[in-house]
């Protein structure tokens, strides 16, 4: 009974490291598992759960900043998270680009302009944003750098592996559909005034999400949905709340 309680007591002390390390393997294993081949299958849907999921929920991050001391633990989780899925792409076959032209670059400008129109007055309707800018530089600074991470990796994996993948066995509108329903229900854990799920915030992302698959499919890069959703949530924090 005694070792039982030492191994729990360990499990229990040393948990981050283990899930940290844990799906770090299991991420890599599927990696050298899976293959070019066509249709979806288990591997995929491992890797996404060991490394995005794990990803998402904090558990690098917390691993990484609290345990191990590292100062933007954050950072180097998403780093990491990208790193894994860039491999992945090549691995399974998956074109994960991110060039830009001049052309593809107005074309993410348009995009922005569109989705602030749509969101901006219909945020304001449901009482979901509220006018309230914050200029000073370093902040804007550290927003910009900060959401432009955020949607490299969040765009890597959805519109890049998952929508890619989905495209594989069905049409793209419905392959863009499942995409954007998945990417909405990512937001289901954050509250709002107390309520749990935000469904304001998952319906704004709902929105979000179609825009940033139309932008992917149109361009044909990850360069133009990563610059629209980092563009459109910086904003959002910048000027709004």
């Amino acid at each position: 009974m005694h070792l039982f309680d030492t191994i729990i007591s360990a499990i229990v002390a040393y948990r981050l490291a283990i899930i940290f390390w844990a799906s770090v393997a299991l991420s890599v294993t599927c990696i050298l598992k899976t293959d070019r081949k066509k249709q979806p299958n288990l591997w995929d849907a491992l890797f996404l759960l060991c490394s995005w999921e794990l990803f998402n929920t904090g558990f690098w991050q917390s691993y990484l900043a609290d345990t191990i001391g590292i100062a933007n633990g954050y950072v180097v989780s998403a780093t990491l998270c990208v790193l894994l899925a860039h491999w992945y792409g090549i691995r399974r076959n998956i074109p994960l680009w991110l060039f830009i032209t001049l052309e593809k670059t107005k074309d993410a400008f348009a995009w922005i302009a569109a989705l602030l129109i749509i969101l901006v007055p219909l945020g304001f309707l449901i009482h979901f944003l509220k006018f309230s800018p914050h200029l000073d530089t370093k902040y804007v600074c550290e927003t910009i750098s900060g959401y432009l991470l955020v949607a490299t990796v969040e765009e890597t994996y959805f519109r890049g592996i998952i929508l890619n993948l989905c495209r594989r066995v069905m049409h793209d509108k419905a392959a863009l559909a499942v995409t954007t329903v998945l990417f909405a229900t990512i937001y289901t854990h954050i509250t709002g005034g107390g309520h749990f799920p935000n469904w304001s915030y998952v319906g704004m992302a709902l929105i979000a999400g179609l825009a940033y698959g139309l932008s992917f499919l149109e361009a044909n890069t990850l360069a133009v949905p990563i610059l629209v959703h980092a563009s459109v949530d910086s904003i959002w924090r910048i000027l709004l709340t």
